[in-house]
């Protein structure tokens, strides 16, 4: 699991906060940003795409203010 943040290409003050769960197996996979507890409605979503090793992948995308970087996470429900 990893979580990353790049700069908005739009606006300067937005940064791109990236969630990406790669390696699980089986496929299904429940994933969610959330700041402070609140589920965030992504604005982007790779939904679930194969790796080459019989694997799996995920990516999720939220837009935050980049002075407000405190509170994010990303949850993985996975079996």
């Amino acid at each position: 699991l990893h979580m990353f943040a790049s700069a908005a290409p739009h606006d300067k003050s937005k940064l791109i906060l990236t969630c990406l769960a790669t390696g699980f197996y089986p496929k299904h996979v429940e994933m969610n940003n959330t700041l402070n507890n609140i589920t965030l409605q992504p604005f982007s979503s790779t939904g679930v795409r194969p790796n080459d090793n019989q694997t799996f992948q995920m990516r999720t995308s939220v837009e935050i203010n980049k002075d407000e970087k405190q509170g994010y996470e990303c949850h993985v429900l996975h079996s």
